[in-house]
């Protein structure tokens, strides 16, 4: 919940230009869309009901934040909410 104005913000502004992608990894399916039409979240959502997300990224908590690059590549890492000026950064490393 920290970081959700803060994704939803870059997200809208970035359209077009980077992907995001959310997973549900822990909450009730009804908990994560309660969540995502709070915060008007504007990028596709994922259940992960299996539970094989978080040992596919080496994920040790949530927030978990992976960045991805176009050609498929894992750049970058985060554990724990992001804010604004982290989150642009990491996006300009990997543009």
């Amino acid at each position: 919940r920290a970081e959700a104005p803060t994704l939803v913000r870059v997200a809208k502004a970035q359209s077009g230009q980077i992907t995001f992608i959310g997973v549900n990894v822990r909450d009730r399916e009804s908990d994560a869309r309660t969540y995502l039409a709070e915060y008007g979240v504007p990028y596709p959502n994922l259940r992960d009901v299996d539970g094989a997300v978080e040992p596919l990224y080496d994920s040790v908590g949530i927030p978990f934040s992976v960045f991805i690059s176009a050609d498929g590549v894992i750049e970058r890492t985060w554990i724990g909410p992001l804010d604004e000026q982290h989150l642009l950064a990491f996006i300009e490393e990997i543009s």
